[in-house]
């Protein structure tokens, strides 16, 4: 069974190159998602979300922190997107994991420094 940390990699690693089938199979049918810009409650409108943006956006993280501590994991990273909004905003998201998939992510950032997509 993968750590948490191994599943919070997976998870980056799957949306940041449009692999949504993998960020299907990493998660909860029971996924909740809370951001600042969006609350997602589902497999369903958490996997239709995640698959516009992995579809459209082309991003990366660098991480810069990470830390694991029982069923949880949190990153704090450099969220660079380059596509179709040139930007690098510091984020952190935590992720609780259950039976080896991810069911629930925290996503923390400055919602001033961050240029919507959706709002060009």
């Amino acid at each position: 069974m993968a750590s948490p940390m191994a599943l919070a990699e997976q998870y980056w690693t799957a949306f940041s190159t449009g692999d949504t089938a993998k960020l299907n199979d990493i998660i909860n049918d029971d996924i909740s998602f809370e951001g600042p810009m969006v609350q997602l409650s589902g497999r369903e409108s958490f996997m239709q979300a995640m698959t516009g943006m992995a579809q459209t956006w082309k991003c990366s993280h660098e991480p810069i922190q990470r830390v694991e501590d029982g069923d949880t994991a949190v990153m704090l990273y450099d969220f660079v997107m380059t596509e179709p909004v040139k930007q690098t905003v510091r984020m952190t998201e935590w992720f609780r994991t259950r039976d080896g998939k991810l069911s629930e992510i925290k996503l923390l950032f400055d919602t001033a420094k961050f240029t919507s997509p959706a709002d060009m």
